[in-house]
């Protein structure tokens, strides 16, 4: 393997138009907290209305956890919240995807959701019920369609179900789009800019000058709890880490993205440590693998033994792929929340202040329908979804 690598790969765009800290505005219609997926996707929607926005971030766009990131578009029907969410976000990608720039890489390959024992097939087959009852397209896999679909997974697999809408963007530069589109419609991103508190007339910077707004968004991921200190309980968001590996071009791997069944319990529960098979096609033939999860280490550096569990649990399913060369590894921090829904909304403590934090794995998928819902909760519209199972209020009842 190669040295590793405590970094995700970032992009940047040399259209992207932002202003030095020294040129900050004093008050403007809207202040946007984070220039990752979710802060730049709340900014370009706010921006579109005709809000005069800034977007404050020490970093690039798409940097920390939205580079860290796996980059699918899914859709999650753990539960009715989380189904109507990532339907709601998996939709908007696609509809914008085809007019996104060549490095967002955004293409549809669908994703396989493996069954590799009698509990999760029948899981599988309670979901394509599900799925299907509400015609969002998805369909049980057999083994020998399996094997014909996917050749290079091992033998003796049950089936798999297939959702094909589901899609991979390469987040970084879709961040960095949106926030262009922000820009192109009135918006500025203040290079190097970091919040310090959030308070009742606006943000306060670390340099302690200020930027008044009447509307403040705070997406800035795993920080957001403390820039509203003061503000009541902290939000019980916390880091969550992960680890990726990026294999040399290798091509023939697999066509879709492929997840063992088991990703959900993984992902979606509280356990300090778990890994789980997934497997995505990157371009140029690379492999995407992961994926991990661990509550408790601050540190970004790569662990070994988290790379050998990964790298094993991918052999399962996947003989051989261990002989793949690794180009790059990484880690990175999701901001989860006690029960795996994010927090998007208005908090109780401050007219205009809302939270759009807390996504977890799935920051990317929902990026766009976060965006769309704060847009519409600052103008006092309806959301497209039922927004009260996110209600950052929920989170202050469990501080």
């Amino acid at each position: 393997m190669n040295r590793p690598s405590p970094t995700a790969p970032s992009v940047t765009s040399n259209a992207r138009p932002d202003v030095p800290p020294a040129a900050l505005p004093h008050r403007v219609d809207a202040v946007v907290i984070g220039a990752g997926i979710v802060g730049t996707a709340c900014a370009w929607r706010l921006a579109s209305e005709g809000r005069r926005v800034v977007v404050l971030d020490p970093g690039p766009p798409g940097h920390l956890a939205t580079a860290a990131g796996m980059g699918h578009i899914v859709l999650i029907d753990d539960a009715p919240a989380q189904l109507a969410l990532s339907r709601y976000g998996r939709d908007l990608w696609n509809s914008l995807g085809p007019g996104l720039p060549d490095e967002a890489a955004f293409r549809r390959p669908g994703t396989l959701w493996i069954a590799g024992n009698d509990a999760e097939w029948e899981l599988a087959k309670r979901k394509q019920a599900h799925i299907a009852s509400l015609r969002l397209g998805a369909r049980l896999v057999e083994g020998g369609e399996l094997a014909r679909l996917e050749p290079r997974l091992r033998g003796g697999l049950l089936g798999a179900l297939l959702v094909p809408d589901d899609g991979i963007v390469y987040a970084p530069a879709a961040a960095v789009w949106l926030l262009d589109q922000a820009v192109r419609a009135g918006g500025t991103f203040v290079r190097g800019a970091s919040a310090a508190l959030i308070d009742p007339d606006g943000v306060v910077l670390r340099d302690n000058r200020r930027i008044d707004a009447p509307i403040v968004v705070n997406a800035a991921g795993t920080a957001a709890p403390s820039l509203m200190k003061g503000l009541g309980p902290d939000l019980p968001i916390r880091p969550r880490k992960g680890h990726l590996i990026l294999t040399k071009p290798s091509p023939g791997w697999c066509g879709r993205e492929v997840i063992e069944l088991g990703y959900l319990t993984s992902a979606h529960g509280q356990a300090d440590e778990s890994i789980a098979f997934n497997v995505q096609p990157r371009a140029e033939g690379r492999l995407l693998i992961g994926a991990s999860r661990q509550y408790g280490s601050a540190s970004d550096e790569i662990e070994p033994r988290i790379i050998e569990a990964l790298m094993a649990r991918a052999e399962r399913f996947l003989p051989g792929i261990r002989g793949v060369e690794v180009e790059r590894m990484w880690t990175g921090f999701r901001a989860a929340t006690p029960d795996a829904h994010p927090m998007i909304g208005p908090h109780p403590a401050r007219a205009g202040l809302f939270v759009a934090a807390g996504h977890e794995g799935l920051g990317i998928t929902t990026a766009l329908a976060t965006g769309h819902m704060i847009a519409d909760m600052a103008a006092g519209r309806a959301c497209a979804v039922d927004a009260r199972p996110f209600d950052p209020a929920r989170g202050l009842r469990w501080a």
